[in-house]
């Protein structure tokens, strides 16, 4: 990871930007306060030390000599590259584990079959390392981070629900994880009480529903009556022989 904080945020920029960015963006959303000028300064410096910290990470220096004994002439890597203006990370030396969430995702659309459709779920939830950036400040991030917090929800909803009938743990684990996820939504936290009504777990029900309650007050958001009706009936059959 870049040591200078502005680079490293540069590296969240462009992990976001995948398809890469131009140099006026980039100055805009990092350093949106500066002159043009200092603000090329200070991508140019920026770039340079990403540049640094991704060869050193990606393609350590070569020894000296190689096995015959001779000079190493191996190729500089480029983990930063700059087409016509537009800066992108070289996905040959540079692998993001939120790209790799994205690319599992785009494939449970094409997938034939719910048992494809959850292999790919499943892979994408093993990349997930949590929010994108977590306990970054940028101006430029919230816009992106709530598409990223949207895309997580829609992945652990999915793959609950495929795994419903056959897993009903993991199902809840899943749907709890979403609600976590969207707190203010009463669609996830009805799917996961329907979860823990099949593990047989009346405890999970009352807490989901409690932690609904709080989190719709805190937004001064009513709670829908359904929800509820849901959770008296669903405790109602637990408690019933």
């Amino acid at each position: 990871m870049a040591q200078n904080p502005a680079s490293k945020q540069l590296l969240v920029y462009l992990v976001v930007h995948r398809n890469g960015a131009s140099l006026d963006d980039i100055m805009e959303a990092i350093w949106g306060d500066a002159t043009a000028r200092r603000a090329a300064e200070r991508l140019s410096t920026c770039v340079a030390n990403l540049r640094h910290v991704l060869r050193t990470a990606t393609n350590p220096p070569p020894s000296a000599t190689n096995a015959n004994g001779e000079g190493s002439t191996r190729t500089r890597a480029e983990p930063v590259v700059n087409t016509g203006g537009h800066y992108h990370l070289n996905p040959q030396l540079v692998d993001v584990d939120w790209w790799q969430v994205l690319d599992e995702y785009t494939q449970v659309a094409t997938a034939t079959d719910d048992a494809t459709r959850l292999t790919h779920l499943n892979a994408a939830i093993t990349h997930v390392g949590g929010g994108l950036a977590e306990g970054a400040d940028y101006d430029w991030i919230d816009t992106d981070r709530e598409h990223t917090r949207r895309r997580l929800v829609k992945i652990y909803a999915q793959a609950a629900q495929l795994l419903t009938d056959t897993n009903p743990r993991q199902a809840h684990t899943h749907s709890e994880t979403a609600c976590g996820l969207d707190p203010l939504s009463e669609e996830l936290a009805r799917r996961a009480m329907h979860t823990a009504a099949r593990l047989g777990d009346a405890d999970a029900i009352r807490t989901r529903l409690a932690t609904l309650r709080r989190e719709l007050d805190e937004a001064g958001i009513d709670l829908d009556p359904d929800t509820t009706h849901l959770a008296t009936t669903l405790l109602r059959d637990l408690a019933t022989p």
